[in-house]
């Protein structure tokens, strides 16, 4: 099974690189500071959402951290 990781999948160019990817059946991961609500109805099975600012590096390493 193909994954994929995707940044900013909330907004412009990463949501419709998002749509690209769960229409092609790809499960993905996508981190962002909103969630993508209309995706996440559409593709629940393939569309794992974690709201994160990447730009908080507190928040990043607690998260890589399983925090």
């Amino acid at each position: 099974m193909i994954k994929a990781v995707l940044t900013g999948h909330s907004r412009g160019l990463g949501a419709a690189l998002a749509e690209a990817l769960l229409a092609r059946g790809i499960a993905t991961l996508g981190l962002a500071r909103r969630n993508h609500a209309v995706l996440a109805a559409h593709y629940p099975q393939l569309l794992h959402e974690v709201s994160i600012d990447l730009a908080d590096s507190a928040a990043l390493q607690s998260w890589l951290a399983g925090g």
